[in-house]
């Protein structure tokens, strides 16, 4: 990426839950163009917890699928 001409940040490591709770501070100030960003925003709207189907709780981790990949990079946005 630095060979490309792009400035590179490692994010500091810090749980799932830490960066869930670090997109909802930073989610009021950000502003997404509908039409450039429908399928970020979908993805982002599917984003959930898995369901134990056994009890019916929520799992404490959120399901892994094709909608927390731009979740994921979303968390990293707001960590960094």
């Amino acid at each position: 990426m630095r060979a490309a001409g792009f400035q590179v940040r490692i994010t500091p490591k810090v749980g799932v839950a830490d960066g869930i709770n670090a997109v909802r501070t930073l989610f009021p100030n950000l502003w997404f163009d509908a039409e450039k960003c429908a399928d970020g925003l979908n993805a982002l709207r599917r984003y959930r917890y898995d369901v134990d189907p056994d009890t019916g709780q929520y799992s404490p981790k959120p399901l892994h699928d094709d909608a927390s990949h731009a979740a994921d990079g979303l968390r990293y946005l707001a960590v960094a």
